[in-house]
């Protein structure tokens, strides 16, 4: 090594090989930035700059991952053939279709609904799958059984399949009991706590799950609203009504019938059958009819609707009635001593009574008589005692028959047909009528100077007796009279014969 000046020479020292070329620069003086050598400064710039490229890539695969952020998901890698990476292409995002509907129809077995569209007023049949949600008003989940017919939803689906993709009930829908409807079916409008709803011809109404008309719903019927808006949808009949009608109890009279307290019904003679019909509620009802001739009665009965529930009347017991009396002449009338006014028709419970008219110069009526008619009669003729009548007068008599034309006898001396007017004598006449088919009737009548009514007296029809049916005419025959063995007596019986012989039977005689 040589010296220049005693001052060291700078040296280059150059390696050559196959594969590198390595020059050794000559120590020189290092250099520092920020107390850090200049060549470590690099190194660490780098790896700050990697480790931030690795985070911002590692967030936003996470964002990917959780659905989160608008970029697409990071394209999934699957190996493929001898090793091969192959890129798994996504499909295309689905366009749902969304409609609001009623369910009217639901098939459990297939997981089936039909729904009917509110707006375009059209039916279709959906499915729900195990990856469809199904939901409630409120947001919480709810399984397939937990609809039903009536339920107003939110449908979302794919236009090109059947399935439902989500379910919910609709927010805007309600649901609400109501009774005291008033329906308009010519406005189409139901009158419900003084709101006026609107529906139309594809309202379903249902009771216990069968199909109702809204012509059956009445004041009294109660009901389960559902609807959007101010349009109702759904109805189910929750206590529905009944036509009732009252038949019979023409005998009852000032009658009425209670049914529990919804209606009271007038029941008798006259009364329109129109107001003996009315609406009521269903279920058990307690009937109680009242009326002047007849005992309290009451029974309960089970209505159901719709359509016509009938209560007849016509087994209830009439106990009493009217008695129409009559005289001749005025007289004072008793029934049982108590004096009565017979210009009106006498109420009376069905029983016998004695019954007396009197009035002075004339014989007195006294008599039993059975009432057990709802409508009966009672004509009474008082007689004037024999002395009062001057003797040789006769009066103008009027005799009729129903139906007429009856041979009249007076004192058994004819006098025409009936209706005939003769003249007959003052006193006690006996008046008899005759004619084909009918019965015989006598009369007794009392002839007076005073002015005579005109006697009339209806016929009665001869019975009609059963003619016996013929008997069969049975051939006597004579009696056959089976023929008998002849049995020997054992040997050794002895046998008297009329000459008083003692014969003794042996075998062989």
């Amino acid at each position: 090594m040589s010296k220049n000046n005693g001052t060291p020479k700078k040296r280059k020292l150059t390696i050559e090989d196959d594969d590198f070329l390595f020059s050794e620069p000559i120590p020189r003086k290092e250099q520092k930035i920020f107390g850090i050598q200049s060549e470590y400064m690099v190194f660490y710039i780098a790896v700050i700059i990697v480790a931030l490229i690795a985070a911002v890539v590692l967030f936003v695969t996470s964002l990917n991952f959780f659905g989160i952020g608008g970029s697409p998901a990071v394209t999934p890698v699957e190996p493929g053939i001898n090793g091969a990476e192959v890129i798994i292409i996504p499909e295309p995002v689905e366009e749902l279709a969304q409609f609001s509907a009623m369910i009217t129809r639901m098939d459990q077995a297939n997981r089936m609904f039909t729904f009917h569209d509110v707006n375009t007023r059209e039916n279709r049949n959906l499915f729900a799958s195990a990856a469809t949600t199904l939901r409630g008003r409120h947001g919480q989940i709810k399984v397939f059984n937990e609809f039903a017919p009536g339920d107003i939803v939110e449908v979302a689906y794919n236009p090109e399949g059947t399935a439902i993709n989500s379910m919910q009930i609709a927010e805007a829908s309600w649901s609400r009991l109501a009774s005291g409807l008033a329906i308009n079916l010519d406005t189409d409008t139901i009158i419900a706590n003084d709101e006026i709803l609107t529906f139309n011809t594809n309202l379903m109404i249902l009771n216990n799950n069968e199909a109702y008309s809204i012509e059956n719903i009445g004041p009294l019927t109660t009901v389960t609203m559902r609807g959007i808006g101010n349009t109702v949808w759904y109805m189910n009949v929750e206590r529905g009504s009944a036509l009732v009608r009252v038949v019979g109890g023409g005998d009852i009279i000032n009658g009425f019938v209670e049914i529990s307290r919804e209606a009271s019904l007038p029941v008798g003679a006259g009364v329109n059958p129109l107001d003996q019909e009315a609406q009521v509620s269903e279920g058990t009802h307690r009937i109680v009819v009242h009326g002047d001739n007849i005992a309290l009665s009451t029974w309960e009965v089970n209505i159901l609707g719709p359509g016509v529930t009938e209560i007849s009347l016509a087994d209830i017991p009439i106990i009493s009635g009217h008695l129409r009396i009559t005289t001749n002449v005025e007289a004072i009338v008793t029934i049982n001593g108590m004096q009565v006014d017979i210009s009106q028709p006498l109420p009376l419970n069905f029983n016998t009574y004695r019954i007396m008219a009197q009035r002075e110069g004339y014989q007195a009526f006294d008599e039993n008589v059975v009432f057990d008619t709802h409508n009966q009669e009672l004509n009474i003729m008082l007689v004037a005692e024999p002395q009062t009548l001057p003797a040789g007068l006769s009066a103008r008599v009027e005799i009729r028959s129903e139906p007429a034309g009856a041979l009249v006898f007076i004192d058994n001396v004819f006098v025409g047909t009936a209706p005939v007017v003769t003249q007959v004598e003052h006193g006690i006449r006996e008046v008899s009528l005759q004619m084909d088919g009918f019965t015989t009737t006598v009369h007794n009548i009392f002839v007076g100077s005073q002015p005579m009514l005109p006697f009339t007296y209806e016929m009665q029809p001869l019975p009609s007796l059963p003619q016996p049916d013929p008997e069969p005419i049975t051939p006597v025959l004579p009696p056959v009279i089976p023929e008998q063995p002849e049995v020997l007596p054992p040997p050794g019986t002895p046998y008297t014969n009329n000459d008083d012989l003692d014969l003794t039977f042996v075998p062989g005689d």
